[in-house]
């Protein structure tokens, strides 16, 4: 199982490395192509938007897997060792619900993306918010394991201390799985 999950996080890896190319491609050429040339490539502007929309909404279920999201930690490490547990316990609950809040939300709108396409390249609005569907559902998934290791009593102190997640890394958590 941790075989697989590990692959699905590399291959989430890999699309953004992708995105991430593709964007410095298209706006470097486009910028060669206005100051050089005189034209431009007007497709470019487009593709490196969306390309950065699946790098944000990609690059979330990277770091929610780590959790090695931006947080403001000063007043739960002055917490005793329990609240600091259930804090984080809080913590993981609320953001799991407004990933599943944010997938219904998206599942609400479905309906206007299927058939609109995108103004320069004609792409599917669907296929570049989708993305929307993948981020959210993984997310609620790894905050959902994360409670569920919590109950269980898995949760290294280190893990909790440090808000929202500690120093824990994917191996350690992929050990655990087995």
């Amino acid at each position: 199982m941790a075989y697989i999950i590990n692959k699905l996080f590399r291959l989430v890896d890999i699309i953004l490395v992708i995105c991430i190319i593709s964007m410095v491609v298209m706006v470097f050429g486009n910028v060669v192509m206005r100051y050089g040339f005189h034209s431009g490539f007007p497709v470019s502007d487009e593709l490196s938007r969306f390309c950065f929309f699946w790098v944000i909404f990609l690059g979330v279920i990277s770091t929610s897997r780590d959790q090695r999201h931006l947080s403001v930690d000063t007043v739960q490490q002055l917490l005793p060792r329990l609240s600091r547990k259930i804090c984080w316990g809080i913590t993981q609950l609320l953001v799991m619900v407004c990933c599943v809040l944010m997938f219904y939300g998206f599942w609400l709108q479905h309906e206007l993306f299927v058939d609109d396409p995108a103004p320069v390249s004609g792409i599917p609005l669907l296929l570049v918010y989708g993305v929307i569907y993948i981020s959210s559902g993984s997310m609620a998934l790894i905050y959902i394991y994360n409670i569920f290791r919590l109950f269980m009593n898995k949760v290294s102190e280190d893990e909790y201390s440090m808000a929202p997640g500690g120093k824990k890394k994917s191996e350690e958590i992929d050990a655990e799985i087995e």
